[in-house]
């Protein structure tokens, strides 16, 4: 969960359901210390290599820049930073090492996300997917449950987006058994569109998906 900081002090973050224009400036800021909280994090993982992650996408979104990492390596390791004025306010990831199994293949015309990363304290909520996408999906919008039809930012075969929520408890979250999104309409480099349902976004089954967890929430 997250700490008071992402919410400044209980206020209502600023957000868009579609990305913002962002200097490169901003941006190199927002990398920067992206970067460095990923290198100064007192937990690593054994065998992980942080050193190697850089970023993919890079997005305004209101109060928040997002900043999707990952090392590109066969089976990689992932973060997302929420940076606001140049500091990071919130922060979740995933940890591949040597012996993880690669990363599945994504298809032409589909994509491959991981749901669940949330971050609340009393005030709300964010909830962010990060993932990959086929070589001729050039845009995606999630149907997100809390807030509708919401645009990702899609580059380098990669996708992410975050949106605000009510507050939640890692009981909630454990109990739910109702994915945050409902499903994605993709848009192909040829100008099509096609839907696409929460199984196939996530490579998981109806009931893998409806299965409370076991584990915590990010």
């Amino acid at each position: 969960m997250a700490g008071p900081s992402l919410f400044g002090g209980g206020q209502a973050l600023a957000w868009s359901a579609t990305p913002q224009a962002l200097s490169t400036s901003a941006a190199r800021q927002a990398e920067t210390a992206c970067v460095k909280a990923i290198l100064d994090d007192p937990r690593p993982v054994k065998d992980v290599d942080e050193s190697r992650m850089r970023p993919v996408i890079t997005e305004a979104r209101g109060s928040l820049v997002l900043v999707y990492l990952t090392d590109r390596a066969p089976s990689p390791s992932e973060s997302t930073c929420y940076v606001r004025d140049g500091s990071v306010v919130g922060m979740t990831g995933s940890s591949a090492t040597p012996q993880s199994p690669p990363a599945p293949a994504v298809a032409p015309k589909s994509a491959l996300v991981a749901l669940g990363e949330v971050m609340s304290t009393s005030s709300g909520s964010i909830r962010g997917v990060r993932g990959r996408v086929g070589a001729d999906v050039v845009g995606v919008v999630f149907d997100t449950v809390a807030k509708g039809p919401v645009t990702a930012t899609v580059r380098e075969g990669h996708v992410a987006l975050w949106w605000p929520d009510a507050p939640t408890t890692e009981q909630k979250e454990n109990a739910a058994t109702t994915p945050e999104i409902r499903g994605a309409t993709l848009t192909l480099r040829d100008g099509s569109t096609r839907q696409v349902g929460v199984e196939e976004l996530t490579g998981r089954t109806t009931q893998e998906l409806t299965r409370p967890a076991s584990g915590g929430s990010d």
